[in-house]
C-alpha cells in the first residue's frame, strides 16, 4: 500500500501517502545511561520529547534532526543508544492520539 486512511469515530480523519506520514513521524529512541539524567535533562532540545524514563534507561520521540539530542547525550555518559524508525503502528497511534487532519481523500 502506498496510501493510508485513518477512520476516527466512524469518520475518515485522514488520507495520506506512508511515505509523507513517515516523514512527519517521531522516532524512538531508547538512550541507556551509566547513572539516570537529573530530571529536566532534555527539556528545551530541540525535536525531543520525553516518553519514558525508567532508572538508567530513558525514552525520547525525535522529530527532526538528531544533532541537538547527540550533542546533549555527549555530556552524559551513554552505555547503549537504540533508535528505531517509526513504524507503521506507531504512526497510527501518533496519528489517533493527535486527532489527526481533515480528510483529503485525493
Amino acid at each position: 500500500a502506498d496510501r493510508i486512511a485513518v477512520i476516527r469515530d466512524g469518520r475518515l480523519a485522514l488520507v495520506e501517502h506512508v511515505e509523507v506520514l513517515r516523514a512527519r513521524a517521531f522516532t524512538r529512541v531508547e538512550v541507556t545511561f551509566a547513572e539516570p539524567p537529573p530530571p529536566g535533562a532534555f527539556d528545551g532540545v530541540a525535536g525531543i520529547s520525553l516518553l519514558a524514563a525508567n532508572g538508567t534507561v530513558v525514552t525520547l520521540g525525535l522529530e527532526g534532526s538528531i544533532d541537538p539530542l547527540i550533542k546533549t547525550l555527549a555530556g552524559y555518559e551513554v552505555t547503549a543508544l537504540d533508535v528505531h524508525e517509526a513504524d507503521l503502528e506507531d504512526m497510527f497511534r501518533q496519528l489517533y492520539a493527535g486527532g489527526g487532519h481533515a480528510a483529503d481523500p485525493a
